[in-house]
C-alpha cells in the first residue's frame, strides 16, 4: 500500500509539475481550476496514506 502511494505520488508530481508550466504558458484558467482540485485530493490521499 505504502509503495503504491509513493509511486501515485511521484505520477501525480509530475503531471501537476508539467500542468503548472503548460497553464502558465497558455493561461489556461479552467484547466487550473480542475488541477486546483486534483491537486486537494492528492494532499488528502497523501494524509490518508500517512494514517493507514
Amino acid at each position: 500500500m505504502l509503495c503504491f502511494g509513493i509511486i501515485l505520488r511521484h505520477i501525480l508530481y509530475q503531471k501537476k509539475e508539467a500542468m503548472f508550466w503548460y497553464n502558465f504558458e497558455t493561461h489556461n484558467f479552467e484547466t487550473h481550476i480542475g488541477w486546483g482540485f486534483l491537486s486537494a485530493f492528492y494532499i488528502a490521499s497523501i494524509f490518508a496514506l500517512q494514517v493507514i
